[in-house]
């Protein structure tokens, strides 16, 4: 099975995504990143900030790693 590193802290956020996936189907996992995680977001767009934590998600793993940041929006 291929795991998946999601650049995330947050569980439910993991089990959202992979709740996303057919087991029957799609032969991945994902995981979320070891603690610590704390990569310095200092991007000007939300695409930036997802970046920044998947490249340190996977320098960090050595996998291959996905990021978000929804952010608040008003």
């Amino acid at each position: 099975m291929k795991e998946i590193i999601f650049a995330t802290s947050n569980p439910n956020k993991v089990f959202e995504v992979q709740s996303k996936f057919d087991a029957d189907n799609f032969d991945i996992k994902i995981l979320p990143v070891p603690k610590p995680f704390d990569p310095i977001e200092n991007g000007e767009t939300f695409l930036e900030n997802s970046y920044i934590k998947a490249f340190e998600a996977a320098k960090k793993t050595g996998k291959i790693a996905f990021g978000d940041d929804t952010g608040l929006c008003v």
